[in-house]
């Protein structure tokens, strides 16, 4: 090949696939951060999500338990004899 001839050629054609090298080299490094980055996000908004939810959930939980501490304590309060319960008129 006739490009190869000359030293200057040579340096050049040296530095040129060095230049690629490199390039390659810190677009792949690129990448990989950032999609380990992404990754680690996504870990953090899940997280995150999962907090929220747990928390409602938690609510509607203590809400559900006051109703029903409410109910039973009205029914207790209403009921003299527990036979009553087994009465189908009374419930």
């Amino acid at each position: 090949m006739k490009l190869f001839y000359s030293l200057k050629r040579k340096v050049l054609a040296v530095c040129l696939a060095g230049m690629i090298l490199m390039a390659l080299c810190v677009g792949g490094i690129s990448l990989w951060t950032i999609s380990h980055l992404t990754y680690d996000y996504e870990i953090q908004n899940m997280t995150h999500l999962v907090d929220t939810k747990a928390t409602i959930i938690d609510d509607e939980l203590l809400r559900s338990e006051n109703i029903v501490n409410y109910t039973a304590n009205a029914i207790s309060r209403k009921v003299d004899d527990p036979a009553q319960l087994r009465d189908l008129s009374f419930r």
